[in-house]
């Protein structure tokens, strides 16, 4: 158990310094896979099952399992990801003459776009979004495949279940009811969101809209303001 754990904490270490690197802007060094160079005689189902906690060390063994269990996922699956990443690098939609990369979809609609403009992406990115639709499937189709077949899950749902020890399903009816005694709420806040800020129904909006309104960006001018009416007051 000990050298899984050691195992377990070099992958941990090395896939948050790659993600680091990736939110810096900066390229890692070598592929996904040298990553779990050294380690992948112990990514397969029988080391992990092996490691299904139970009796003292039930709590311990749990978080050790899972650990390694989502590195193995992680391990599998890359393939698959690797070329859903691969397509979607160079996916851009034509907006009035500007290329507007997936990867900058959420800046550009907070930031650099008007209503027409996001009706405009919403049309011009449906065509890409169907092309790549099967890519992302086939993604989480082999994570099912493989919870099913090779450590008997029955869904992702209890997957989810058991790796956090949250009991989803007897949630869901109390999430249904607080949705319920919300839902006029809702609706109607948003409603009155939607026209004030757009000058339009909240039916005529696409999820692009949705992106730059909860980008707050309608409220970024005050927000400056009070800052610099605090620094004014501290100076």
């Amino acid at each position: 158990m000990i050298d899984i754990e050691k195992a377990v904490l070099t992958l941990n270490h090395r896939l948050t310094a790659r993600a680091l690197s990736l939110w810096q802007g900066n390229v890692p060094k070598g592929s996904n896979y040298d990553t779990y160079d050294g380690l992948t005689d112990i990514l397969n189902p029988s080391t992990i099952n092996s490691l299904r906690p139970s009796g003292e060390w039930a709590r311990h063994g749990q978080r050790v399992y899972h650990s390694l269990l989502s590195h193995y996922l992680q391990y599998r699956i890359s393939p698959y990801e690797n070329e859903l990443f691969t397509l979607t690098r160079g996916a851009a939609a034509l907006v009035e003459g500007e290329k507007i990369y997936f990867k900058d979809t959420l800046s550009w609609c907070q930031k650099r776009s008007d209503l027409a403009k996001r009706k405009i992406l919403e049309k011009e990115s449906s065509g890409l979004c169907k092309f790549l639709k099967p890519f992302a499937l086939g993604v989480w189709e082999h994570l099912l495949m493989l919870l099913e077949d090779e450590f008997g899950y029955e869904d992702y749902v209890k997957y989810c279940q058991d790796k956090k020890q949250i009991d989803y399903e007897g949630y869901l009816p109390v999430l249904q009811e607080v949705l319920r005694q919300t839902d006029t709420l809702y609706f109607e806040a948003m409603e009155r969101w939607s026209q004030k800020s757009l000058g339009v129904t909240l039916d005529e909006l696409n999820r692009f809209d949705a992106i730059y309104l909860l980008g707050l960006g309608e409220f970024d001018q005050s927000v400056g303001n009070t800052s610099e009416r605090h620094s004014r007051s501290f100076s």
